[in-house]
């Protein structure tokens, strides 16, 4: 789902693109507006229950000299300084509503500016005819560390379907392809074009598979392959 938030030019707008997962959400605001700017306040809420202001891992150090690793703090208090952000906690099929606000002063004293709301509603993974997933990178390295208290990822983890770490790198991706291949009857060809195919277990899922062969493409694939 895609939207922008109405306004003129140089009015507080937002454009909004909504994945399964990620809502990227890209500010405008007229550059005299933005003398005095702090950053942006993030708040999500669900339709009929009520929400509250997004956290962030950015403080202001006036406020908190010393942070404490993993710590969060309200981007009312401690706003957002970019005009692009995405939030990356969404759920798939969701509808959530959003508020933005511009806050400005100083820290520890800032003052709500102009605001903007809109809801929007997240993609589903599939909806019948195809589907896609998308499994988490190393833009959620952060988020990794603190799920998992840092802990090294191995071979023998990353081949291991069920295991929690690879459950939660996975987000759907490595179940939706072991699950379609399960799904494909015995003696169909299958057809993928893969990328860095890392995992052992995942070739050996598809290369035991009965004749015919599938068909495919590898682009950077580790050998064997």
């Amino acid at each position: 789902m895609r939207l922008t938030t109405p306004g003129a030019p140089g009015e507080f707008r937002a454009r909004v693109i909504a994945g399964s997962r990620v809502i990227l959400i890209a500010l405008d605001l007229a550059e005299e507006k933005c003398r005095g700017l702090m950053g942006f306040a993030f708040k999500r809420e669900h339709p009929g229950r009520p929400g509250d202001w997004l956290k962030g891992l950015k403080v202001f150090e006036t406020l908190q000299p010393d942070p404490k690793p993993n710590a969060q703090y309200s981007t009312f208090e401690n706003p957002i300084q970019s005009f692009l952000w995405s939030d990356y906690t969404a759920d798939p099929g969701t509808p959530y509503k959003f508020t933005i606000a511009a806050m400005y002063g100083r820290p520890g004293a800032l003052q709500q500016g102009d605001t903007i709301t809109f809801d929007i509603t997240t993609e589903h993974f599939d909806d019948g005819k195809q589907g896609v997933w998308f499994n988490r990178g190393s833009i959620a390295s952060q988020a990794f560390a603190r799920e998992f208290n840092n802990a090294a990822m191995t071979d023998e983890i990353a081949n291991d379907p069920h295991n929690k770490m690879t459950v939660w790198l996975s987000r759907g991706l490595l179940e939706a392809y072991l699950g379609f291949i399960a799904d494909t009857p015995r003696g169909h060809p299958l057809q993928r074009a893969a990328r860095k195919m890392h995992s052992a277990n995942r070739r050996r899922k598809l290369f035991a598979w009965r004749s015919p062969l599938p068909a495919l493409e590898y682009d950077d694939c580790p050998s064997p392959c």
